[in-house]
């Protein structure tokens, strides 16, 4: 565990300092995921965390709207950018726990859990910081929406490559059931579709509301408001 600890912490300081590797298209696409995450907050007030916060995008949105927030990632590039800007965070991987002590009223975690050896662990040590009553926010990719699934028939995905960086392949199923092991119960789901910050207003309305319907060929993204289950 120590060895593939430190292959991920030198990959994401790499990953950090090619200051290139954030687009403008990513930026905006981390925008949209952060607020759609946000909105599925049951509380308007208290102590939030954000497992893989990197630069802060939604660390900063929910500190305007007046939460206690602090967040935390593997990569001390991300975590240093993210003190430049006033933001209360520490390095930490999460497979080995929360770098904080105190409780919180809800976790996020987004698109973290594909990168992890053992996103299990991950979610239970979130758990463990969760106070009574807490929620947990966690999303990840849906891996094989209907263009990933045409790409992969007609053999034009290369899964070896550098850049190819998730370890975990959820479908909507699969997290599902990884999420209903953890003993936790979903509240309520969110899918981001495909292309969407492409799309304005109804256009964007009316592709929301068909994925909602039909997610595992459409959606690139599951978000899952989630509760522990107790008894």
């Amino acid at each position: 565990m120590q060895r593939e600890s430190s292959f991920f912490e030198d990959y994401y300081r790499k990953y950090w300092q090619r200051s290139d590797i954030i687009s403008s298209k990513q930026r905006k696409y981390a925008a949209e995921r952060a607020m759609i995450a946000a909105s599925l907050l049951p509380i308007r007030r208290g102590k939030v965390l954000d497992v893989g916060c990197g630069e802060g995008f939604l660390v900063q949105y929910l500190t305007e709207k007046k939460f206690k927030v602090y967040g935390m990632d593997v990569s001390a590039k991300a975590v240093e950018i993210g003190a430049k800007k006033g933001f209360k965070m520490k390095m930490g991987d999460i497979q080995k726990g929360v770098p904080f002590k105190d409780k919180f009223d809800a976790i996020f975690c987004l698109e973290v859990l594909e990168h992890l050896v053992d996103p299990v662990r991950a979610v239970e040590n979130m758990r463990k910081s969760l106070k009574p009553g807490g929620c947990l926010i966690l999303s990840v990719p849906n891996e094989f929406h209907i263009l990933r699934r045409l790409c992969i028939l007609f053999g034009i995905v290369d899964f070896s490559s550098p850049g190819w960086h998730h370890l975990r392949f959820f479908t909507i199923a699969s997290f599902r059931k990884m999420l209903k092991n953890c003993n936790l119960k979903i509240v309520e789901a969110s899918f981001i579709p495909l292309y969407s910050i492409h799309f304005h207003s109804a256009l964007r309305f009316l592709l929301f509301l068909v994925t909602s319907k039909i997610p595992s060929l459409l959606a690139t993204t599951q978000l899952y408001l989630c509760t522990v289950k107790h008894g």
